[in-house]
């Protein structure tokens, strides 16, 4: 998770003024370190967000632009393909590697043990957030209005879509392949809660402040209760 959001953070930078070409020398870096670390995700997320935000946005369209992001493709393989080509030419490795990657891509593609609906991570994720991960649902109308003029919601309103749809549509869904949604997810939430918090009084104030006055209160009650606890005598035998 850590790599893919540094590779979209440092190719985001090179769109934006990146005259050198050590934005996409960064970005290619941590994009293959990410990928010796879990696999194809830490690829394709960074690939398809920045690809898009392309492709949606025209000062990133510029010839120099597209000419400069090919650095980045020599510094991934330069990372990423060592492994895979010792495993494929080394009979000492062959065995074992070959069998931990097919096992890997057997699990990505559809032959895996823990199965989910596509709707998977719409409930895991807000939960993965929480308290402040309901704030997700209204964050993301939020940002695909402001997509439209502000090119930095756009690249975050793209980065949280690619992700999204990337994982659903892989069969194995598993709780902890929600990490790679936690950034963009929490900056979207945190944008939304920003936007609540302006001195202006319209409905995202006031679900923003009665949704910190609920979890205030939520708090305190539950302070109070374990702060009591050691006084009440327990009504039910201990398990032993």
């Amino acid at each position: 998770a850590f790599f893919t959001a540094l590779s979209v953070f440092l190719g985001a930078g090179a769109m934006r003024r990146g005259q050198s070409p050590a934005w996409w020398l960064g970005c290619g870096l941590a994009a293959g370190l990410g990928f010796m670390t879990k696999g194809p995700a830490a690829l394709a997320i960074p690939l398809g967000t920045l690809a898009l935000a392309a492709f949606l946005t025209p000062s990133a369209r510029r010839g120099g632009s597209r000419l400069r992001a090919l650095w980045a493709l020599p510094v991934f393989a330069a990372v990423a393909a060592p492994w895979y080509a010792w495993i494929l030419f080394s009979d000492t490795v062959a065995a074992a590697g070959g069998q931990a990657v097919h096992k890997e891509i057997g699990a990505l593609m559809g032959d895996t043990a823990h199965p989910g609906p596509v709707v998977f991570y719409l409930y895991v994720l807000p939960l993965m957030l929480m308290p402040w991960g309901l704030m997700l649902f209204p964050a993301v109308p939020m940002l695909v209005r402001h997509a439209r003029r502000r090119e930095g919601v756009r690249l975050l309103a793209i980065w949280f879509a690619v992700a999204l749809v990337s994982l659903s549509a892989v069969s194995s869904k598993q709780m902890h392949y929600a990490t790679l949604l936690l950034v963009p997810a929490s900056l979207a939430a945190g944008c939304f809660l920003v936007a609540g918090l302006r001195p202006f009084r319209t409905w995202r104030t006031r679900l923003v402040r009665g949704y910190a006055g609920a979890l205030a209160g939520l708090a305190a009650a539950a302070g109070l209760a374990l702060a009591v606890a050691p006084w009440i005598r327990p009504e039910f035998p201990r398990i032993p």
